[in-house]
């Protein structure tokens, strides 16, 4: 039996999907073959026929093909499913965030959708097609069927994490999209360099939130906080670490670590310090997590050097009554981030999200002015918000008119903001420590109601930025570029010369002026 999946995402960022395949190992001696696809691309466009076509290819003799899928890949999902479906013509599942909030939805496109956690699911499915038993009652699962769909009940989550496999990233049976050809091929070594230095894994899941514009808020069950055992972390970390000693940090994924209770975060600290010593990196924080300091005290004893919390806005208002962020006063972020500069020992990193509807122009101003105002140094991840099925903002979108074509507003990119003056002065703020004063200035209304003005800074943020539109893909210009091109190319690159005449100095004022004002308060 052949069984082939697909995620359009690298694999150092998928972990929930590396785990959920490593569970078919132990169908290994009963022939099953699993092959897996890892072919992230651009999300506003859709592949190209060569690739598509490759991919069919590649897929042919499955038994099996199961896609994994955010909201963002529907289009393309759907694209490779139909190309998939002629050229197979085998059963094909979907999987993931995007078919647990809307099933009925990805049913007129796959022939089975998998709901919620799949690892069993996923399983049992392969067992009861090895056997040649009907796999129309399986629990997560429903199934089109003669023209209607079969809703199986949900299968109970899981609270025993450690009887899981952990992901296995050898190379064989693995392809990638390669983008700069253009192909997919067999995965190689080079392709695990980021992996080996930097891995990742997650010891929780869950998260005690229940933001409207997060898809962990549309299944409720999922919300609930579960953990391995430390010593299934450090086990799963020690033998990768054994293959690979090149590895120099680890990544832990988890949605909110520091909601676990203190207990756990104490001996995950003095273990992971004893018996791995690695330094490690934290993607969720919570402001309102009880007892934070103490939390990020003894992490930060037992090795985690970075942390990155969410604030999403820096308007009081909009964090409670839109976003659903019950209980983060403007008082207790500000305590967080202190507490956060007082104790980590690396990088803070702080998400906010930008171009909400529902965030009305003085609170979009207010955000601006309140990160400006926190304690640097910091990294700003800033987001365009997406409207994602399922959600409560998704909801809410639809029902005011604000989402006219449910498709197209899944294409919408994150990355992206919209190509307003508020959002570049927020990007500002992403690579230059503005002090207040002058955020204050920049986000007066009396000021930037003027369109020359608008026009000023429009000239000087398409120079000083290189891009026309507000984008997080943006490089800090870099003399050894400019000298290189000098070198090989033998001409000067003036627009990037003086980029970094004005960025560095203009850098190192900013710094100054914020870490005065830091230290005079």
């Amino acid at each position: 039996m052949l069984v082939s999946l697909i995620i359009s995402a690298p694999i150092t960022d998928c972990y929930g999907f590396n785990l959920l395949v490593a569970q078919l190992k132990k169908f290994e001696s009963r022939g099953v073959e699993v092959k897996l696809y890892y072919i992230f691309y651009d999300f506003n466009k859709y592949y190209s026929g060569e690739v598509v076509e490759q991919l069919v290819h590649l897929c042919k003799g499955s038994d099996l093909i199961g896609v994994s899928l955010l909201s963002s890949a529907y289009r393309n999902s759907i694209q490779i499913t139909g190309a998939l479906k002629e050229g197979v013509g085998c059963p094909i599942i979907w999987g993931g965030k995007h078919p647990t909030a809307v099933p009925e939805d990805c049913l007129q496109y796959a022939d089975m959708v998998c709901i919620s956690e799949g690892e069993d699911t996923l399983c049992e499915l392969v067992e009861k097609m090895l056997s040649g038993e009907s796999y129309d009652n399986i629990s997560g699962l429903w199934i089109k069927k003669n023209g209607s769909i079969i809703k199986n009940q949900l299968r109970p989550i899981e609270n025993n994490l450690d009887r899981f496999v952990f992901p296995d990233y050898s190379l064989s049976n693995k392809f990638i999209l390669d983008k700069k050809s253009m192909t997919i091929r067999p995965m190689v070594d080079n392709d695990l360099a980021k992996l080996r230095k930097w891995y990742p894994t997650m010891i929780t899941r869950g998260c005690p939130n229940c933001c409207t514009f997060c898809t962990n808020s549309t299944d409720f069950k999922l919300r609930k906080m579960r953990s391995r055992s430390v010593g299934s972390v450090i086990k799963e970390v020690k033998i990768f670490v054994g293959l690979h000693p090149e590895v120099k940090q680890v990544f832990f994924r988890d949605d909110c670590i520091s909601a676990m209770p203190i207990e756990f975060i104490q001996e995950l600290s003095s273990k992971w310090k004893q018996k791995v010593g690695l330094p490690c990196s934290c993607s969720g924080v919570i402001a309102t997590s009880q007892d934070f300091r103490k939390k990020m005290e003894l992490l930060t004893e037992g090795g985690f050097t970075d942390f990155k919390m969410g604030i999403q806005s820096g308007c009081e208002k909009v964090r409670r009554f839109v976003y659903a962020r019950v209980g983060e006063t403007d008082a207790i972020i500000n305590s967080a981030v202190k507490d956060l500069h007082e104790v980590c020992t690396g990088r803070i990193n702080y998400y906010m999200i930008t171009d909400n509807p529902y965030e009305k122009e003085d609170e979009l101003v207010q955000s601006i002015r309140f990160t400006s105002r926190l304690r640097r140094p910091f990294s700003l991840s800033l987001y365009s918000l997406n409207f994602y099925p399922g959600t409560g903002l998704f909801i809410r979108a639809v029902n005011d008119g604000i989402i006219k074509n449910k498709n197209e507003a899944l294409q919408e990119s994150t990355m992206v903001l919209k190509d307003t003056y508020l959002n570049k002065v927020f990007m500002i703020l992403r690579y230059f420590e503005v002090p207040p004063f002058f955020i204050d200035l920049l986000t007066s209304k009396k000021l930037y109601e003027h369109e020359w003005f608008q026009s000023v800074f429009d000239v000087f943020f398409r120079f000083l930025f290189n891009i026309s539109t507000p984008s997080r893909d943006i490089s800090k210009p870099k003399i050894r570029k400019v000298l290189s091109d000098l070198k090989w190319k033998k001409k000067l690159n003036l627009n990037e010369f003086f980029r970094w005449i004005v960025w560095n100095p203009l850098e190192l004022i900013c710094i100054c002026c914020h870490r005065v004002r830091q230290v005079w308060n």
